[in-house]
C-alpha cells in the first residue's frame, strides 16, 4: 500500500489527476484496502486540477472502506465544495464536519 500511496502523491504533485485516480482504483482492484492516507493524494490531485465533482465522488467511496475523513480530507472537500457551490453552502458543509 505504501508504494501505491507514494505513487499517488507523485501523481498529485505532478499534476496527473487521472493517474492518481487510476492508481487508487488499481489499489482496490488488487484487493489492497486503501486507508485515508491513500485517498487524500487522489482527492488533492482532483481538487488541484479543478475536477471538484470527481473529488467528491471519491470521498463518497470512503465509507465503503470504513474510513472517516481526516483534517486533510475535510480541507480538500471543502475546497471542492466551495468551488462547486459557493461559500454559503460550504459553511453548511463545515457544520456537518463538526458533527462527525
Amino acid at each position: 500500500m505504501l508504494l501505491f500511496t507514494a505513487a499517488m502523491r507523485a501523481a498529485q504533485f505532478g499534476g496527473k489527476w487521472q493517474l492518481a485516480v487510476a492508481l487508487l482504483e488499481e489499489m482496490r482492484a488488487t484487493s489492497q484496502w486503501p486507508d485515508t492516507a491513500a485517498f487524500n493524494p487522489s482527492l488533492g490531485a482532483c481538487v488541484a486540477a479543478g475536477q471538484w465533482s470527481r473529488a467528491v465522488e471519491l470521498a463518497a467511496q470512503m465509507p465503503a472502506f470504513s474510513l472517516q475523513p481526516d483534517s486533510v480530507t475535510k480541507r480538500l472537500l471543502l475546497r471542492a465544495w466551495m468551488n462547486m457551490h459557493g461559500w454559503q453552502e460550504s459553511l453548511q458543509l463545515m457544520s456537518t464536519f463538526g458533527q462527525s
